[in-house]
């Protein structure tokens, strides 16, 4: 069984750094994917996000913000887990 966590994230560069080492701290005995959804972020996140090169994470970028609902489906159309 594969798990689908979806992250959606806006001018998220502080917490990013904190909460995926956490997510893989936690679940590193479980299937996992982790797509994290970027809502055209100005703060850095991007720059960090572009610097993960793990095949366990998706990232998504949008060019404009169109909020979190918005976001949110953009990530459920990539998850292939069994559960999300």
């Amino acid at each position: 069984m594969k798990y689908s966590i979806i992250i959606p994230v806006l001018n998220e560069e502080k917490n990013l750094v904190k909460i995926i080492p956490e997510i893989f701290t936690r679940l590193k005995k479980i299937n996992f994917e982790l797509i994290i959804v970027d809502d055209n972020s100005t703060d850095g996140t991007k720059e960090i996000l572009q610097k993960i090169k793990d095949k366990k994470i998706k990232i998504l970028y949008k060019s404009k913000n169109t909020g979190k609902g918005a976001n949110m489906k953009n990530g459920l159309r990539e998850a292939s887990g069994d559960i999300i």
